[in-house]
């Protein structure tokens, strides 16, 4: 179902099925024009002997059931408020509601009132909101923990702690290749040499796999 709202004007351009008895089937989408900017909307459905008005929602409302109990006629209007000025349009014209297969009492509930309808959408828009910010500390939580594996990645440290044997990155960072260096090192034996304050000087470790010779008038360090 379809309404064309231009000022205080209405118009329903689409003949649509209609059929008594319908309960949470029927929507109205309203197409506005500009001069309802701003404005909060609500819509009003008038048949079956019933006038119930509908909270506009992004542009639709909900048809109440207690207008298309019976067959007949309907008609819709809506209006608009804005602080303490109010703008109706006419009604539109009616449209033919067509006589649904009897099936006894209804069963439902009546339609909420306004009040109750606008309950319902901050409330629905609040549900929303919090599951928003579920999403966000997820993410939150999610980024800080990628952090945390790029640190243990990196250095082989999380939180200032080093990364324990049992964690998949325990070998695949530098502390450990470099832990690893040190260790062959030693192994095998390495010189160090220090130039501080003109005098150059050597460290040597592991003198089981350093050896010298003399080569040619020069001396020659030899590992293992």
């Amino acid at each position: 179902m379809r309404a064309i709202v231009d000022g205080q004007n209405i118009s329903v351009p689409d003949r649509f099925l209609v059929v008594s008895g319908s309960v949470g089937i029927y929507y109205c989408d309203f197409e506005f024009d500009e001069s309802w900017d701003g404005w909060d909307k609500t819509a009003v459905f008038e048949g079956s002997g019933e006038t119930i008005d509908s909270i506009v929602v992004d542009g639709k409302a909900e048809v109440p059931w207690e207008t298309m109990v019976d067959n007949g006629l309907m008609r819709v209007g809506v209006y608009g408020t804005q602080g303490a000025k109010r703008m109706p349009t006419v009604w539109s014209e009616k449209f033919v509601v067509r006589l649904g297969t009897p099936q006894g009492s209804i069963g439902t509930e009546p339609t909420p009132s306004v009040y109750a309808q606008i309950l319902d959408v901050a409330n629905t828009a609040k549900e929303t909101a919090d599951e928003a910010l579920e999403k966000a500390e997820t993410a939150q939580d999610s980024a800080k923990a990628s952090a945390e594996d790029a640190e243990a990645w990196a250095i082989g440290q999380r939180n200032g702690q080093d990364v324990p044997q049992t964690d998949p990155t325990y070998q695949n960072n530098s502390k450990y290749w470099s832990d690893i260096a040190q260790v062959q090192a030693k192994e095998s034996g390495y010189i160090t040499a220090d130039g501080t304050d003109g005098v150059l000087s050597f460290t040597i470790y592991n003198l089981d796999n350093i050896h010298f010779r003399d080569n040619n008038g020069s001396l020659e360090v030899v590992y293992g």
